[in-house]
């Protein structure tokens, strides 16, 4: 866990931590520990940035998961003063692990599995990747580490079954969803579970729906042969862009 002590300490190397109000100062210091890991994002934010001199932060406010630093910045080119702000996350800019899963039928790509739930910022129903998972970050800094071990296991709490082994594993690095609006960023992947029968995966979660983490949700297959009409249709920027990334790596061909 990030030692609260020591991001203090970096902030207080910024400029524009020192020269904020001392109110602000004390809002940061005394941060709820949920929070830490965005301070320790914020703390590493330069005092300039491109043509940008970070002067202080004039406002902040936070929600349960979300918090929006309000800064105060000049442009050394025009010597204009304005505000820029940015929504960060109690978890930093590391966020989650999103992906998909692709189900193989004697060595034929056959189907992909997504997620159908309502999201409350949308108003709306939408077709999304696998995920949110957490990998906790004192399991990721161990040496013996199994990333794809670990997304087995959640994938599997997922679909709602003892076990899943990926045939096929495939790390997509991260993107950033919005660069406007947020500096976080999500971590993509894929995988190939080869199967005799599709029930063998599809018994546990097919027209069903389950309710984690105050939403519901359902999952549902959809054909490969239908996977340029759902790209037409879907709106979810993870979806797209692991789509993207396995064209690009030659995993699938549209």
């Amino acid at each position: 866990m990030t030692n609260k002590e020591d991001v203090v300490k970096k902030l207080k190397d910024r400029n524009w931590f020192n020269q904020s109000s001392d109110e602000i100062k004390s809002a940061l210091i005394d941060i709820p520990d949920q929070f830490v890991d965005f301070l320790d994002d914020l703390s590493d934010r330069p005092d300039k940035m491109g043509n940008l001199i970070i002067k202080k932060i004039v406002s902040i406010s936070s929600g349960n998961h979300f918090i929006l630093p309000m800064f105060e910045v000049l442009d050394e080119t025009t010597g204009d003063t304005f505000e820029y702000e940015f929504i960060g996350r109690k978890r930093g800019k590391r966020h989650s692990v999103r992906g998909l899963v692709m189900i193989e039928i004697d060595g034929k790509l056959a189907y992909f599995v997504v997620r159908k739930t309502f999201r409350f910022a949308i108003a709306d129903e939408i077709y999304e990747s696998i995920g949110s998972i957490y990998p906790p970050e004192e399991e990721v800094q161990k040496q013996n580490y199994s990333y794809q071990g670990y997304l087995e296991q959640e994938t599997a709490k997922i679909f709602r079954t003892k076990q899943i082994i990926f045939d096929r594993f495939y790390d997509l690095g991260s993107v950033y969803p919005d660069i406007g609006m947020s500096s976080h960023k999500v971590f993509l992947f894929a995988a190939i579970i080869s199967v005799k029968d599709i029930e063998e995966i599809s018994f546990n979660f097919q027209n069903k729906t389950f309710n984690d983490k105050n939403y519901k949700y359902s999952l549902e297959l959809v054909q490969a042969d239908e996977l340029l009409n759902f790209l037409g249709k879907t709106n979810d920027a993870h979806l797209l862009a692991i789509f993207g990334r396995l064209q690009a790596l030659n995993v699938i061909k549209l």
